[in-house]
Order: C-alpha cells, then sequence, then structure tokens
C-alpha cells in the first residue's frame, strides 16, 4: 500500500506541479539570476525526495504509535524505502522532462503506475506469481521494492536480494536520469 501511495503521489503531484511551472513559465524567470538546466533539475529530484521521505517517515511513525507495528530490520527497511523514493523521484522529474502538457499525464503515468504495481506485487503477493512470471519482479523498481521492504520489515537478517533490489532501484536512477539529462530544457536558451 505504502509503495503504491507513494508511486502515485510521487508521480501525479510532482509532475502536475512541474509542468504547471512550465507553463506558467516560471523557470524563464530564473535566466535573471543564472540559474541553470542542472540545478532546477537538481533542486526538483531533492525536494521530491524530501517531500516522499517525510511522507514514510510520518506515516511509519504514526504506525508504530497508533498500531504498535514494529520494523525488524529497520535499517535496511528504511535504506530501501530511500531508494524507492529517490527512484520515484528521478522518474517524476524524466516525466516532467519528456510530457509537454498535464493533459498527457494521466495517459501516460496512470497506465506506467498500473503496470509497475501490478508487475511489482502491490496488487498481487510475489508468492502466488508462477515460477516464471516471479523472476520479472525482481528486475522492476516496485518488486525491488517490496521484497526488500517486505523482507526488512518481517525479518533481523538481510535479505539474500537486498544488494540486487538496491542496484535495481540504482540502475533505474542512473536511466532516469540519463534520459532527463540528454531531453533536459526546463530554460529555454535565447539566442
Amino acid at each position: 500500500m505504502v509503495g503504491m501511495f507513494l508511486l502515485f503521489i510521487g508521480l501525479f503531484e510532482s509532475v502536475l506541479i512541474i509542468l504547471d511551472e512550465k507553463k506558467d513559465k516560471v523557470f524563464d524567470r530564473y535566466q535573471l539570476y543564472n540559474v541553470t538546466n542542472s540545478d532546477i533539475f537538481l533542486s526538483k529530484i531533492v525536494s521530491i525526495f524530501l517531500m516522499l521521505l517525510i511522507i514514510i517517515f510520518l506515516f511509519f511513525v504514526s504506525a508504530s504509535i497508533i498500531f504498535k507495528i514494529s520494523i525488524a530490520n529497520p535499517m535496511a527497511f528504511y535504506t530501501i524505502c530511500s531508494m524507492y523514493t529517490f527512484m520515484i523521484a528521478t522518474l517524476a522529474v524524466m516525466f516532467s522532462i519528456l510530457l509537454k502538457h498535464s493533459n498527457h499525464v494521466q495517459t501516460i503515468l496512470l497506465p506506467t503506475i498500473l503496470i509497475f504495481s501490478l508487475l511489482g506485487g502491490f496488487w498481487i503477493p510475489l508468492e502466488n506469481l508462477s515460477e516464471s512470471l516471479n523472476k520479472i519482479p525482481l528486475f522492476l523498481p516496485t518488486g525491488s521494492f517490496m521484497s526488500a521492504g517486505l523482507y526488512a520489515a518481517n525479518n533481523i537478517q538481510q535479505d539474500p536480494n537486498f544488494v540486487l533490489s538496491i542496484m535495481v532501484l540504482s540502475g533505474y536512477c542512473v536511466i532516469f536520469i540519463a534520459i532527463s539529462l540528454k531531453k533536459i530544457d526546463f530554460i529555454k536558451k535565447k539566442e
């Protein structure tokens, strides 16, 4: 539930806000202050990342206080949550760069969220998947988050696939950042 919520909020809200800023030419005003596209790119990733980390923190603090839920391996759990939120932040910024209008957001983001969440184990427990389908979630960011996060929440030992999950999430971050830097256009260069 938390992974799906973070994916939905992180993508929809962030992409819509950034596209509205692009439409209102907020980024063009930054030219007065010598702010570059890379500066804006980094600031957007950091702000989305921090927003999602605060949401995770509030969610689990309130869950531990109200429902007395404890996490068996908090260090591994918060590490995987941090990597997952960073991946969402890079994905959100990439989509805000690639999409030109806010009316494209639902058309592109909803199928992306649905495919990631379905194949990642947010709707169907990963144990219920067939042997061939059970390998797919390990190479999706949502599946990596689910398997490593559930293992860390329920077991004191580290997940055998923990390093693989971190590598998968890091790989997606690198891909999203590379695409974003190639297509970045927050500030239009005037000739």
